[in-house]
């Protein structure tokens, strides 16, 4: 928010490596930064395309059933995460004991994006993927689609408007080894994904 003070909204974006680097699939400024080539089959694809007004598409794309090829497409900006862990309106993910912090997009069969990000605390570690499907299902009508975007000390989200602030980037994860959850903990992400009350058009060509 200091650098993008215009941002209402931002929350972490997908998988890096130990160097620090995207491992899906990214575009910015209309371009593909990270992909030569290929197509895309695994997870969703969570997609701006930018029109001659101020009133660009947001999308949700299972890739799944609607692969992508980097070299056809030019989302103004766009990046791949997975898994899918509700496809049409069905839960895609086996149960499992693995609890963290989680950002979630989803979309319901209206075309309305859902922004979902969930906190821990010391006596409940947040939400399995199954655990997380079970309760947007239950709580928002007719989802049709949601994908996580990594979680764990990655799942961050900052809002800041005239009237409200908040931030969370506290690390509650308990995966298949043990307890590693650091309450607290700050860490620097290298791709995040940011909202903005208005994109003009002429910021967008």
């Amino acid at each position: 928010h200091e650098k993008y003070p215009d941002a209402i909204i931002f929350i972490n974006g997908s998988y890096y490596d130990e160097n620090r680097r995207p491992t899906t699939a990214i575009w910015q400024d209309g371009k593909c930064i990270n992909r030569k080539k290929g197509i895309l089959n695994k997870g969703a694809l969570f997609s701006y395309t930018a029109a001659d007004n101020d009133k660009g598409t947001m999308d949700l794309i299972y890739l799944g059933e609607q692969p992508v090829d980097v070299t056809m497409v030019n989302y103004y900006s766009a990046i791949q995460s997975m898994p899918t862990f509700i496809v049409n309106g069905l839960i895609t993910v086996k149960k499992s004991d693995w609890k963290a912090n989680r950002t979630v997009i989803a979309k319901d069969k209206n075309e309305y994006i859902y922004i979902i990000v969930s906190e821990g605390n010391l006596n409940y570690k947040s939400f399995t993927l199954y655990d997380m499907a079970e309760w947007i299902i239950k709580n928002i009508p007719d989802i049709i689609i949601a994908v996580n975007f990594d979680g764990g000390f990655e799942s961050q989200l900052s809002i800041k408007t005239e009237k409200f602030k908040y931030v969370t980037h506290e690390l509650w994860e308990i995966n298949n080894t043990m307890n590693i959850s650091k309450t607290g903990i700050k860490t620097k992400i290298p791709v995040a994904i940011g909202f903005f009350k208005k994109i003009l058009a002429k910021d967008v060509r």
